[in-house]
């Protein structure tokens, strides 16, 4: 508050510990380590799995704004399915730091690949950014879309699936 020229009054001298009670429970939880994904053995399953609208809540790293949507995990499994519940986990557990929308979707890409060893994982996130929508251009509609694909999927077909067709 001093470095942003507030003054500290009777209703505000508890504002910065709340503020950055606030950020370590919502934005920088990721101490430890990521939760396990529970794997069961496919059987005759050759088909993409897909979970979609997981929401996401997160920081961005350049402004310490809000950015929110939602995220869509595909996989094409070999060997092992996931435990659908884990998937959220393992999207919250990345989104809690603050860190660039780009950045998110690898992590959980590479996470889920590695977990599961699957063909393939697609993770596509749309969100907004308070950063954009509240300061700087203002642009109060506008949503980024970003994605990673990692292995052997059919594109076309996995996309279909993400939009909900």
């Amino acid at each position: 508050m001093k470095a942003l020229g507030l003054p500290l009054t009777a209703e505000t001298e508890d504002t910065p510990a709340r503020v950055a009670k606030m950020f370590a429970q919502e934005f920088c939880s990721f101490n430890g380590h990521p939760p396990e994904v529970a794997k069961f053995r496919r059987k005759d399953y050759d088909q993409y799995v897909v979970v979609r609208g997981i929401t996401v809540n997160s920081l961005c790293e350049h402004h310490h704004l809000p950015f929110s949507g939602s995220i869509h995990v595909g996989y094409h499994p070999k060997e092992w399915l996931a435990g659908l519940s884990k998937i959220p986990r393992v999207v919250r557990y990345f989104a809690a730091r603050p860190q660039l929308q780009e950045h998110l979707v690898v992590m959980i890409a590479e996470y889920l690949m590695k977990q599961l060893d699957a063909h393939g994982v697609m993770v596509v996130c749309e969100a907004s950014h308070s950063c954009m929508r509240v300061r700087g251009v203002m642009d109060p509609c506008s949503d980024t879309v970003t994605s990673k694909i990692i292995g052997q999927l059919d594109k076309a077909e996995m996309l279909v699936l993400m939009r909900g067709a």
